[in-house]
């Protein structure tokens, strides 16, 4: 878990209810201070399948200037690469 993560779970105690928090993670590791991004883990030839198909038409390709942090090149132009095989 991010560094943000866990503080954001910490936050949540006692909203309700009393309670306590126990975090179960090994404090040797060295944490992200914010979660992996959802674009650098998801599937980018479904999103792309997807822009293309709606009135974005060029994909990735112009969505990719809007993101906070973009997906490698390599991962777009083996994306397109998949897409234009099938």
């Amino acid at each position: 878990a991010a560094e943000s993560t866990i503080k954001q779970r910490l936050g949540r105690l006692g909203r309700t209810q009393p309670g306590e928090y126990y975090a179960l993670y090994n404090f040797d590791v060295k944490l992200e201070p914010f979660p992996t991004p959802q674009i650098s883990q998801s599937d980018l030839i479904s999103i792309e399948f997807s822009l293309r198909k709606s009135p974005l038409k060029d994909g990735l390709g112009y969505l990719k200037e809007f993101l906070p942090e973009t997906p490698k090149k390599t991962a777009i132009d083996y994306t397109m690469d998949e897409l234009i095989q099938m």
